[in-house]
């Protein structure tokens, strides 16, 4: 169906036709990832784990504030995150206090915040981690953050946003089809998005119920005073080898899930330590003086990795 059919994202064709034609135009941004994939481009990005915590319900004025449609798919994300076991819990403090949130773990990337564009994006626009590339990345234009009943609405505001840029002529491929998506390798992506998410709620869940394994010298914070400082900033992040030690923990007392494959601390320290230094000669080289913040970051990166190499 002619991209000229989507007048707005609300209205969207049942069958959907869609090619990538390589542009690069929507990777100007860091993808998000699960756990799993964390551990799985440790090489790539510089990497964190992140608690993000919402309300179930959007309140009213904020539903008001930000339009219907925005609204809609705001709660939508909600919903979905409740639907793949997001961690429900009842705010104590702050602003949220009293209402049901749900927290959801997730991994975030750390890219060039001064240019629109994911680290992994080349200068040709190919994908420097394309075999490896997230689920994310994989089933593009769809979204597994809607339901799948939802797709419709979530490649039409795709579509929205790239309708110049992708290939939506009838020769593409067809990808939705009376609202189902039909194209394979999205369908699997969609599937593992799914089930990594579900695995990701099982373990916060269980790095919840397992503080007492973290209460010494070694951990200053704990899951549980991280999940209630979500609940007030929203989302909080933790460095991928601080996290790792914690995975680690559960590791040796045997508690943790088999859906992951994890270094030692050591080794993502290590490894982190590598891609921090990488960015860092890409910036010192560029002379960008708009990168300077940048790479501060990455120097204390560096150095809390160092750190964590010289406690093991």
């Amino acid at each position: 169906m002619p991209a000229e059919d989507w007048s707005t994202p609300e209205t969207y064709p049942g069958d959907v036709h869609f090619k990538c034609v390589g542009c690069g135009k929507c990777c100007d941004s860091p993808p998000q990832l699960s756990i799993r994939e964390m551990y799985a481009l440790v090489d790539d990005f510089v990497l964190e784990a992140s608690l993000l915590t919402k309300p179930i319900r959007l309140p009213g004025a904020v539903r008001a504030k930000v339009g219907n449609l925005h609204a809609r798919v705001g709660q939508m994300g909600i919903d979905r995150a409740v639907a793949l076991g997001g961690l429900k819990t009842v705010a104590t403090t702050g602003s949220f206090a009293g209402s049901e949130v749900v927290t959801t773990l997730s991994a975030i990337v750390r890219g060039y915040p001064h240019k629109a564009r994911c680290p992994a994006l080349q200068a040709d626009n190919s994908c420097g981690v394309y075999a490896r590339r997230p689920s994310t990345c994989r089933y593009l234009p769809a979204q597994h953050l809607f339901a799948r009943d939802e797709q419709g609405l979530a490649i039409g505001i795709f579509n929205s946003q790239h309708k110049q840029h992708c290939d939506w002529s009838p020769s593409a491929p067809t990808v939705l089809r009376d609202g189902v998506l039909v194209d394979e390798e999205m369908v699997e992506a969609f599937s593992m998005a799914e089930a990594d998410e579900r695995a990701d709620g099982e373990l916060l869940g269980l790095l919840l119920d397992r503080d007492d394994l973290m209460g010494n010298d070694e951990f200053e914070l704990l899951i549980a005073d991280l999940i209630e400082q979500s609940i007030e900033e929203t989302e909080v992040t933790i460095p991928v080898a601080v996290f790792t030690l914690w995975l680690e923990v559960l590791k040796k007392e045997g508690e943790l899930p088999s859906h992951y494959d994890i270094p030692t601390p050591e080794e993502v320290a290590r490894r982190q330590q590598a891609v921090c230094q990488r960015m860092i000669d890409v910036n010192l080289r560029e002379k960008d003086r708009a990168a300077r913040p940048h790479t501060e970051m990455l120097r204390l990166h560096l150095r809390l990795n160092e750190q964590i190499i010289r406690d093991m």
